[in-house]
């Protein structure tokens, strides 16, 4: 029961301050983590799916608490807690970008890449295109009419296009994902695609 508690205090501390459901579980498990945490990026909104494998806690404890976190934010839903094989699935949903950076604490920045140059965004810089999902040597040839997306926090993304270019600190996973390690200087990974 203690173990319980203490897990479920930790999970409360980590998702107040913005950290992700593995961050908690890392902490509350004694690093004892699987999975890769994703973030889909839809025409309609985010997704956020984090996976887990000793959390210390049960799907319903957890399911229980997230609900209560989520209370009546609006924009918010929890889609799906679930256990299986050992791993607990948190999937939540998000009305829009501006929904779930102000919920998890992550800023995401989106738009066309007009609008990331004119908020001052530059997509020359440390920019490969992207060909077959194989990250070039070339840099990236400024298409203002291209859509892009700015990550902050260490995750896979995936997004509602085919990827044409991406920063420097990411790897495209397929033709639509990419993987994003943070910037520790706190700066955007970007993301390009059609």
């Amino acid at each position: 029961m203690k173990k319980t508690v203490l897990a479920m205090l930790v999970l409360a501390v980590f998702m107040l301050t913005g950290c992700s459901l593995t961050d908690a579980v890392k902490g509350a498990s004694g690093g004892a983590m699987t999975g890769v945490d994703t973030l889909k990026l839809t025409k309609s909104g985010v997704e956020l799916e984090e996976y887990s494998k000793e959390a210390g806690a049960s799907a319903e404890e957890i399911e229980t608490f997230v609900k209560n976190e989520i209370g009546s934010v609006p924009g918010v839903k929890l889609e799906k807690c679930a256990e299986k094989d050992g791993k607990i699935c948190v999937k939540t949903s998000y009305d829009n970008m501006i929904t779930y950076s102000e919920f998890t604490g992550y800023g995401l920045g989106y738009g066309t890449v007009l609008d990331g140059r004119l908020s001052g965004l530059s997509f020359g810089e440390m920019m490969y295109s992207v060909e077959d999902s194989v990250v070039t040597s070339n840099n990236y040839s400024i298409n203002d009419t291209d859509k892009y997306a700015a990550v902050y926090q260490t995750i896979t993304v995936l997004v509602p296009g085919e990827i044409t270019a991406i920063s420097d600190t990411a790897a495209v996973c397929g033709k639509s994902t990419a993987y994003v390690h943070a910037n520790e200087d706190g700066s955007p990974v970007i993301i390009i695609y059609k």
